[in-house]
């Protein structure tokens, strides 16, 4: 068991039983190469993405795949440069059988029906798969590193007074 930043990995794979920490959420899966109604994947493992800040030395918060073995891919602020190269790898490189292709297909819809650069995206991609993640309580962060809810309401706040100061001042 190795440890993260802010969370829990916990992977069961096909030989075996993997248990590490993601850096951020909580990420509990199921995986192997006979999923039965999701598909084959071939020389490849069940395609999921986790969602956290420090992924290649970034301050923001970006997706990658979970496994770097199958899925070679460094992190993306949007999750469809992850999800089409995972769904390629399945093409090109796994040899995957057309059940786990479409599946892949439906987890790519899933996930840019979910709100644009959030963990629920990586939460919807996975959950297609049949894996639960919890990516959604993770903060989105902004390239310096801070939350970007925050700023947002901020920069609310800041409007609202201000028309607020007109008219007190009127």
């Amino acid at each position: 068991m190795a440890n993260g930043k802010n969370g829990t990995n916990l992977t069961n794979g096909k030989n075996g039983t993997d248990t590490t920490n993601a850096k951020n959420g909580t990420n509990t899966t199921n995986g192997n190469n006979n999923a039965g109604n999701i598909g084959n994947f071939g020389s490849c493992s069940v395609p999921e993405i986790q969602f956290g800040a420090g992924f290649d030395g970034r301050r923001e918060t970006s997706f990658e795949p979970v496994d770097k073995v199958s899925y070679n891919h460094g992190s993306a602020q949007n999750i469809d440069i992850i999800t089409q190269f995972m769904c390629d790898q399945l093409v090109n490189t796994c040899k995957a059988d057309a059940t786990a292709k479409a599946t892949c297909a439906k987890a790519k819809t899933a996930a840019d029906g979910a709100p644009a650069k959030t963990g629920k995206q990586a939460d919807a991609f996975n959950a297609v798969f049949g894996k639960i993640t919890n990516f959604a309580n993770v903060t989105p962060l902004d390239d310096q590193g801070n939350p970007i809810a925050a700023r947002s309401l901020h920069r609310g706040l800041l409007r609202m007074l201000r028309r607020t100061e007109g008219y007190l001042g009127a």
